[in-house]
Order: C-alpha cells, then structure tokens, then sequence
C-alpha cells in the first residue's frame, strides 16, 4: 500500500484523505503511477492518497498486461452481466479493515471496478450494510464508474440520493460511458469531469482542471471545519519534490508526471522557453555538456534518447552532419528515438540547420498510438514523432500503443528492432 503526501505548494492545514480503490485485475501501484502520472501536482499535492491492492490476486488475464508489471488483483469476481458477484461480502470487509488500519479516511476514489465500489458504499454505509466500525464516507472521487446492477445490492445503495460532494470523471468513448451517465443521477449536486479518451485515468485540461479544483476547494473547506473534531491527526510522509521527466540541470518550477513514481534526483538537459515544449533555452550548454560527455567516456556509435533526450539526439545528428556540433568526437552513426519531435528552438539556426538534409544516419523512431479502451490516451507529441520520422533517411519505425512511454516489445515491435540491430552489427562488423 502507498500513500503520497503533500507537496511543497500544498495547502496549509490537513488535507483530505482518500482510500484509493484500483480497477479490475491491476493494482495500488498501478494506480498511483496512473493517478501520478496524469494529474498535475496542484492537485495530488492537496490530497492524502492512500493506494490499496484488492484482496484477491486476479483469476484471469488482466488488460494490463504488458503495459504495467504483476502482480495485478481483483476486488471480487462477477458474471458477464455483472448481476451476479462472489467474494463481494469478503471485499467490504476488506476495505472496512484497510480503513480501520489506515485511517480515519475522508473519501474514496476509485478507478472502475474500484469505482463502482466506491460509489456504492456511501449508501451501504447509511443503511447499515457495510463499513459500520469508521467514520461516515464525506467524500468520493469516481473514475470510470458504474452502478452495481443487481437489486440486491443496487436498492440499498442507490435507494436515497448519494448527498456526500462527489467528482465524477466520464469518458467519450468509455465502455461504461453509459453506465457513468446512469450513475450521476444517483448524487445530489455532482461535479462531473467529461473527457475525450476511453476507459482511464484521463489527464486534466484547463477545463476539467478548474471542475476538480472547484471540487477540491468545497471538500478542503468543509474538511478544515471539521477537522478539529473529526479526525485525529497521523504523521504523514513528504511526497517527492516536484520534478520533471528530463533533468542534467537543477529542477525549476516545472511540475513533473513521475513525481511520487521514479526517485529522486532528477535533472534536465535544457529549459522549456514558456509553455511551449518544442522550445528550449541553454541548447548550447547542453550540447558542448554532451560533447564533453562523449569525449570522456567515448567513444560512442550512437544516440538513444526519450522524450526530451529524444530531441537533443536527433539535433545533434544533424548538426553534427553539418558540422556545427560534436566536432571534437566521433560521428554519430545511429539513433534510437523514442517519443521525439522536432524542436522549434532558437536561435533558429538550431532548427534550419539540424534538419537542412535528410539525417543520413541509420535510425529507429517509437511512436506512441492510442491505448487500448483501458488506458486510453496517446502521446502527446505522436504528431510531432511522425514529422520529425520524415528528416530522416530511410528511417525504421515501431507504433506501440503505450503512450508518451518506453515500450514494452510485441512480437512485431521486437522484430523491427531486431531488424534494426541487425544492420547496426553489420556495419559494425564491417568497419571494425
């Protein structure tokens, strides 16, 4: 079980405290890199996020598989129709000893099956039929969520309207969309969070950013006047600086999506100019860094890099080709890119320089596509990928459907890359 605490920019005072309930046949972990790895830090850093495995190791293949490590769990089994549960009466009982060992919580947030159960306590807590030893659940957060559909269940949950403030995240083309829809209906005064991806964890636009710090400023509000009374204070641990995903220089002010997720330090190669991504500042600085790299722990045949390192390798082949980078070193003769762009940096010479000519160095570019329905989002920079693919000669290429994110290798991805090692070690054999 994990739990991420505040931030430097954390508001002062207690901050709420949620059990995080995962979705079907993954687990705690995954979540947290999800919820981690999507939401800014102005958000995580005003929550007290408690991440629990299910109770019971999941029964059968998870959608997971292949994008996020075992072991994965499930809170309960249940038929094709989702009428019929086993182990449901284990499940609440689990989740009433989690929140009597890990405790006092305020709310709940909870990912599909997660969500479903999270959703449907408040109401059997009312009646009487569940979480009977902790306090009164005040609040939810509901990613993905559905209502159970069996009378046995459903006419205690749902039999009054839910009135604890609620945040409800649904999905364009979520599978459940219509079920989420459905469940709405069952809360007096819901936010609600629309989005464009599938069944997921969605990242949060200016819009649906403004409806969740709406929904943080009501339930922080009534959480500061009753915490006097209603919650006994625990010490709580210190979440990671925030960070960013590319560091050599110090971090700035940048807010990271793997903070909480990777240990620090980080670092990055340059400064982001604004909001713009594809715009840096200390270029210069950072090339003559990498010369000075290769130079003393050289020599080197090629380049591999991700996300911002992805940038920089593909500049410093073509201005090493134009001879305007990497003169005291050896040429780089082969690139691995994974989720790269082109960069708009100035001086603009930067640009119309490194990419005067098609690059002629044999290389292999990952491009993120969108997720299966469980994940459901894409690489944010796919579009810039594939502009930057075309400045290269006779470039290799592997889609994944795995977002901003190194891979992992499906038979036909392996086969590219096998194909690509292929030439590199023979050129290599030949000029030995």
């Amino acid at each position: 079980m994990g739990s991420l605490g505040s931030g430097t920019d954390a508001p002062a005072g207690r901050r709420p405290r949620f059990l995080c309930l995962h979705g079907f046949r993954t687990s705690g972990e995954i979540m947290r890199k999800q919820v981690l790895g999507k939401w800014p830090a102005d958000v995580t850093a005003r929550l007290d996020l408690v991440f629990a495995d299910a109770p019971f190791p999941a029964e059968g293949k998870s959608e997971v598989e292949g994008i996020f490590d075992p072991p994965y769990y499930e809170w309960f089994q249940f038929d094709k129709n989702f009428t019929e549960y086993r182990n449901l009466d284990k499940c609440l009982a689990y989740i009433e000893e989690l929140m009597i060992k890990d405790g006092p919580f305020d709310g709940l947030m909870g990912f599909s099956q997660g969500s479903a159960l999270s959703s449907a306590l408040p109401g059997l807590q009312e009646q009487g039929m569940a979480l009977t030893r902790v306090p009164k659940i005040k609040y939810l957060i509901i990613i993905g969520g559905a209502k159970f559909l069996s009378p046995a269940v459903a006419d205690k949950a749902y039999a009054k309207k839910i009135t604890c403030p609620s945040v409800h995240f649904i999905g364009d083309h979520d599978f459940l969309k219509a079920h989420g829809e459905k469940l709405i209906e069952s809360f007096v005064d819901p936010f609600v969070i629309r989005h464009p991806k599938g069944h997921t964890v969605p990242r949060l636009d200016d819009k649906s950013l403004k409806v969740m710090l709406s929904f943080l400023e009501k339930i922080e509000k009534e959480t500061s006047e009753h915490s006097a009374t209603d919650v006994d204070e625990k010490e709580i641990a210190a979440a990671a600086p925030s960070i960013s995903m590319w560091r050599r220089l110090p971090a700035y002010a940048v807010p990271s999506p793997v903070a909480g997720v990777f240990d620090p330090p980080y670092f990055e190669w340059c400064q982001f100019i604004g909001e713009d991504f594809l715009k840096f500042t200390n270029m210069d600085r950072c090339f003559s860094y990498i010369e000075e790299l290769m130079a003393r722990e050289g020599p080197f045949d090629g380049l591999l890099g991700f996300s911002q390192g992805a940038c920089v390798s593909a500049v410093l082949a073509g201005l090493q080709q134009q001879g305007l980078a990497l003169t005291e070193v050896a040429n780089v003769r082969y690139v691995v890119i994974l989720a790269g762009a082109k960069v708009r940096s100035p001086p603009a010479a930067t640009r119309a320089f490194a990419f005067a000519g098609k690059i002629k160095c044999p290389s292999l570019h990952f491009i993120g596509i969108t997720y299966n329905h469980f994940i459901g989002d894409e690489d944010f920079v796919k579009a810039h990928s594939e502009e930057l693919v075309v400045a290269f000669e006779d470039p290799l290429v592997i889609r994944h459907p795995c977002g901003h994110t190194v891979p992992r290798l499906d038979e036909k991805g392996l086969q590219v890359m096998l194909s690509y090692l292929d030439k590199v070690e023979r050129e290599l054999s030949d000029h030995a």
